[in-house]
């Protein structure tokens, strides 16, 4: 599974949305259409984060770029019921969202959780060799734990 593949995929849907939308009625420009831009900007930005942070800083920016998604799709199915998406570029939108879809549950995977859990679930604790490197390992520096870089040991954290 590629993580570029996904944030391409993503950064692509965005350019063709932000394109697509400016085209739209002005009237609809700060509410309806800001809010969907918001909801894919936001994909974007989760998944830069989310290739940046291990463990479950990672799987919660997964998790929120999921919702997004689910939220893009919604809105994108409102615009062609105003008529301001053809049903042909809803189509084009709505096989773009699916493949985002279905590389970000690939991911969600590779850590180990379903999209629609609200805790990572595991019956073992990660292989001790798990690293950065893979894609949700935790994080690899000395002295910290994976639950947001505190410091594992107080006296270390004086």
């Amino acid at each position: 599974m590629s993580e570029h593949v996904l944030r391409s995929r993503a950064h692509d849907f965005l350019v063709w949305a932000l394109s697509t939308t400016a085209r739209w009625p002005k009237r609809m420009r700060y509410g309806f259409t800001g809010a969907l831009e918001g909801h894919l900007v936001g994909i974007v930005s989760d998944l830069a984060e989310a290739e940046a942070r291990r463990g479950e800083a990672r799987v919660e920016a997964l998790r929120r770029a999921d919702g997004r998604l689910a939220a893009a799709r919604a809105l994108l199915r409102v615009a062609v019921d105003l008529g301001v998406l053809s049903s042909g570029a809803y189509e084009q939108a709505a096989e773009r969202a699916a493949e985002i879809g279905r590389l970000l549950g690939g991911w969600l995977s590779s850590c180990a959780v379903s999209p629609g859990h609200s805790r990572s679930v595991r019956s073992a604790p990660p292989p001790a060799d798990r690293s950065a490197g893979e894609p949700c390992g935790e994080d690899a520096r000395p002295g910290r734990a994976s639950h947001g870089g505190e410091p594992t040991d107080r006296a270390a954290a004086g």
